[in-house]
């Protein structure tokens, strides 16, 4: 995106290229806005599935279902566009075009599609997605599509894609979400038509390289056979030969690299850690054509490591073969990069050992390298910036990676830094958290904005902040972004201990903690911190509104928060199964229909909790109850969380006003719906720079107003 180009455009140049100068020959493939103004619909960007093919010994894309969203929902029009024309493939000429649905679609040849899409009654789970896998022909009807694999109506999704590895081996893959962290795969190698179901824990990730099958498991672990070794760890990746796999045999599963548990504060190394245990965990996990390629989170610090599968030397013969799964070199963050996160990308999985690393933090803008051949990178220790031992020695030989690009300053991070603290939790927990600040400015205590997700294996990692450095960072305030439980920082079971009505309060005491911290330390003033969420993290700003809730006339410090954002937030949890997608998230909260998850439920449904507190409120001659100010935002499109979650909250808490006409009608619970922007909240650029510059605006007021931002009184 760009100002010319508010919607976005689809740009492309050759790799040689790209690497060899700053100022490309870039050609333009598609423009969304222009596609937008000539078709009078208003597309989002959704992404695209390409069709590789292998031509004169190189494979390129040459087809691609694209994506486009109406609005931002998450539903989609899938339509095949031709990469060499830059043009779509008209329905009349057998081009493939999938109606507005949430679709998966993959090729399984230039002729043929595997979809999973809307087919009428029936064809749906209760969330909304596809339950069923279909053959789709060229130049058939849609509807004429072979049903391929079934699911059930109660499951969260069901979808088929196609895998293709170096040397000719392919695989056919159904996935069926039994919910949202539970899947049965059932595999097909060399993409024949009999499917053979994978035996494997229903909470592990699935992934290839070469002729292994690889699975990242969860907090449930594996236990593959009766042997004892056989018994695997939750957090740790394995392979597998994926004939042996797939005809079952429990002694085929080799540990290629397992969690280690991290009991260290950074404040008092070696200390044990009480409430739940923190392990490293893989953030990524990548395949070149000889090479596995993990990053790795130890502290919510990136790391490399550059693994060989068994029976491989290295690329130029000089190392024997090896029978296990060998490490070749690691990379721990340094300098600089110990508060940075990198990531990792290859450029031809099936053809070569190149690599494309990125590398940011909240004050360093994205960074992009360019690593030639993993062996020599390796080699020389992964290195991604040249030191003065080895600049004049290996940069010619590629043992280094190249710096090709980095975003330019988006703000002025000159005299911002930022520290990596610990807060104590409850239970004992240790919960990080990063401080961003301008430099000196100890015992200042500025304002104080909090962002927190808390869910779903979501981590919130060092990244560039360019809108609230912008919007916050600059004028004087302090960010803070909080690993709760529930995020993926810490590995599988940091994640499931947020899980269900009783793990969210977790989760809600984990930000507490990293509140009271912040005052402890004399970092913010009480009573004058500013929380925002986003969808899970709405749900977490609901329960602190709730939990603020409290007499008027006492202090504001008598609360930890001065104001609230939530954005496309969940807030009402008895229903939340019944919206849009909602059924899919039962795995993550619990069934409200369940008795017993309801009573944990009612505990963190934010809706329910402001209701009963207004009712309870005794009235007139009784102090009456206040909160403080609160924004929550949302998007018509919106066809994840539904939009009734912030309209209904918002009016419960305006009600009264309405009813009594206190301060004019006036409250200070506030809304914003975008009439577009799906679950992102905004289509374009520059409904993305309105909403956020409201959402901080709406912050600092209340944060630096000279009434220390007045709590709503109501009778």
């Amino acid at each position: 995106m760009d100002p010319l180009h508010q919607r976005g455009v689809w740009r492309r140049t050759s790799l040689e290229d790209f690497l060899k100068t700053a100022d490309p020959d870039w050609e333009e493939v598609l423009s969304l806005d222009e596609l937008c103004a000539e078709e009078r619909e208003s597309w989002v960007w959704r992404g695209f599935e390409a069709l590789i093919e292998e031509a004169e010994g190189r494979c390129s894309a040459t087809r691609v279902m694209l994506r486009l969203s109406r609005g931002g929902a998450d539903a989609f029009v899938a339509r095949e566009f031709d990469l060499s024309t830059k043009r779509f493939v008209a329905p009349a000429a057998g081009g493939f075009v999938v109606p507005e649905a949430k679709s998966v679609v993959s090729f399984r040849s230039r002729d043929e599609l595997l979809v999973s899409t809307d087919f009428g009654p029936s064809s749906l789970t209760a969330a909304g997605y596809p339950r069923t896998v279909r053959a789709w022909l060229r130049g058939t009807p849609l509807s004429s599509a072979e049903v391929v694999y079934e699911g059930q109506q109660e499951d969260h999704v069901v979808y088929g894609y196609s895998v293709r590895q170096n040397g000719g081996l392919s695989f056919e893959v159904l996935h069926r979400g039994l919910s949202f962290h539970a899947v049965e795969w059932r595999l097909s190698l060399n993409c024949g038509k009999s499917f053979a179901e994978l035996r494997a824990p229903p909470d592990a990730e699935l992934s290839f390289f070469g002729r292994w099958i690889l699975l990242r498991l969860g907090a449930s672990g594996f236990k593959a056979g009766s042997g004892a070794g056989d018994a695997f760890p939750a957090g740790a990746l394995l392979a597998a030969d994926a004939t042996c796999a797939l005809a079952g045999q429990s002694d085929c599963w080799e540990v290629v690299w397992e969690p280690e548990v991290d009991g260290k504060s950074f404040q008092e190394p070696g200390e044990p850690t009480a409430g739940t245990p923190r392990f490293s965990t893989l953030q990524n996990v990548v395949a070149t054509q000889n090479y596995l390629v993990l990053v790795v989170l130890s502290r919510v610090r990136s790391s490399l490591l550059v693994l060989r599968p068994p029976s491989t030397g290295q690329s130029d013969g000089d190392s024997a073969a090896s029978p296990s799964w060998q490490r070749v070199a690691s990379r721990a963050s340094e300098g600089d990069e110990v508060l940075a996160s990198l990531s990792v990308r290859p450029v031809d999985p099936r053809g070569s050992d190149a690599l494309w690393v990125g590398r940011a933090s909240q004050t360093q803008p994205p960074e992009l390298f360019w690593v030639s051949d993993v062996t020599t990178w390796a080699a020389a220790g992964c290195q991604l910036t040249p030191t003065a031992a080895t600049t004049t020695t290996t940069t010619t030989t590629g043992a280094l990676a190249k710096s090709l690009r980095r975003l330019q300053p988006l703000y002025d991070a000159s005299a911002v830094e930022t520290d990596q603290l610990e807060a104590i939790s409850a239970d004992g927990t240790r919960v990080t958290y990063f401080l961003s600040r301008s430099k000196g400015s100890e015992g200042a205590m500025p304002p104080t904005l909090i962002y927190a997700y808390g869910g779903f294996g979501v981590p919130v990692l060092p990244a560039y902040q360019a809108s609230a450095g912008a919007a916050w960072l600059e004028r004087g305030g302090q960010y803070v972004e909080a690993n709760l439980r529930g995020g993926g920082e810490f590995g599988p079971l940091w994640e499931e201990a947020a899980r269900g009505g009783h793990g969210r309060l977790r989760a809600y005491e984990d930000l507490e903690a990293v509140a009271d911290d912040l005052v402890a330390r004399g970092y913010a003033a009480p009573g004058q911190l500013g929380l925002l969420g986003r969808s899970n993290g709405g749900l977490l700003v609901g329960n602190m509104l709730a939990r603020e809730l409290q007499a008027a006339g006492r202090t504001p410090t008598t609360g930890r928060f001065a104001a609230l954002v939530g954005e496309v937030p969940l807030l009402d949890m008895q229903r939340y199964h019944l919206l849009l997608a909602g059924a899919s998230w039962i795995d993550e909260y619990g069934n409200p229909d369940v008795a017993s998850d309801w009573e944990e439920l009612r505990l963190v449904s934010p809706y329910h909790l402001v209701s009963e507190r207004l009712k309870a409120n005794p009235g007139t001659g009784s102090l009456p109850l206040s909160h403080p100010p609160v924004l929550f935002t949302t998007s018509t499109r919106d066809d994840r969380v539904h939009p009734c979650h912030a309209r209904k909250m918002v009016s419960l808490l305006q009600g009264p006003f309405e009813k009594d006409k206190v301060d004019a009608g006036i409250s200070n619970a506030y809304l914003y719906e975008s009439p577009e922007g799906g679950h992102g909240g905004a289509a374009s650029i520059a409904e993305r720079a309105s909403l956020r510059t409201l959402e901080y605006e709406f912050l600092w007021q209340c944060l630096t107003s000279t009434s220390s931002a007045p709590r709503t009184q109501r009778e």
